[in-house]
């Protein structure tokens, strides 16, 4: 799935496999602070500070950030 629209104007880009996130890439359209969830992201949720053109890459196979 390419291009969903996230709370904040963030876009998001989402993988899949078997029913669960592989891969979820964050867009940042402006510096915001964003909560991401999924099963590709550490633990499940990660809060982080997205700078505004930046994006940012969580894999399922992934140790930490």
């Amino acid at each position: 799935v390419r291009g969903l629209r996230a709370r904040g104007g963030a876009t998001v880009d989402i993988d899949w496999s078997a029913g669960r996130s592989t891969k979820i890439v964050v867009h940042a359209s402006r510096t915001q602070d964003l909560t991401v969830r999924g099963d590709a992201v550490p633990g499940g949720e990660l809060s982080y500070r997205a700078v505004a053109g930046s994006s940012r890459v969580f894999t399922a196979n992934q140790q930490g950030d």
